[in-house]
């Protein structure tokens, strides 16, 4: 869930519209029968505020990580591998509070044998890789296949729901995705399930 877009701040294209209304969206989830959330965090500074929002409730728990987009924000801390302890920590810290899960999806792919290697010496013990497209999804099942400590999602980040239009076939297509979910459940490897 991404709880920390402005939207769920009633922040549309920068302008406040209404209060912010993070409970009720919470509260209707609840109600339609969604026993889990993983609030996703795309920075640092969202890491601790999902974090944050993850504490709140005992259903609720959060990723710590940088998206691909943002990961000038390392170069921009004036200190990239201070920066990266700093996210390090806050994940033991989410571990440690029952809350963390991680964004394995902080890289760009050719880099991600380092950052898997970076993270295991660090003492992370288990990632989920993210997938924010039908072609993200069943790239992340791959790399979760490749390793015991990695696990994924399956899914279409709501930017990106046009690719159901763009298919076709947009029936066809959320099939396409239900069958991929079910497939990483099927391999242990679709981190929603993950208990």
């Amino acid at each position: 869930m991404a709880a920390l877009h402005g939207m769920f701040k009633g922040i549309y294209n920068g302008k406040q519209y209404h209060a912010p209304d993070i409970q009720a969206v919470l509260t209707r989830a609840w109600r339609a029968g969604v026993d889990r959330i993983i609030v996703t965090g795309g920075s640092l500074e969202e890491s601790r505020e999902a974090l944050a929002i993850a504490e709140t409730d005992g259903r609720l728990f959060c990723t710590v990580g940088v998206h691909p987009t943002r990961c000038k924000e390392f170069e921009d801390s004036g200190d990239p591998e201070r920066h990266f302890q700093a996210l390090v920590s806050l994940a033991k810290e989410g571990v440690e509070k029952g809350k963390g899960i991680y964004n394995g999806k902080q890289y760009h792919a050719p880099d991600i044998q380092v950052v898997l290697t970076r993270a295991w010496r660090a003492g992370v013990d288990r990632i989920i890789v993210t997938g924010g497209s039908l072609e993200e999804s069943r790239e992340a099942l791959a790399i979760a296949e490749t390793d015991g400590r990695l696990f994924c999602t399956v899914g279409v980040h709501p930017t990106r729901c046009k690719e159901f239009e763009d298919s076709g076939d947009p029936e066809r297509h959320f099939q396409a995705l239900v069958s991929l979910a079910k497939e990483g459940v099927e391999k242990g490897k679709e981190g929603c399930g993950y208990r």
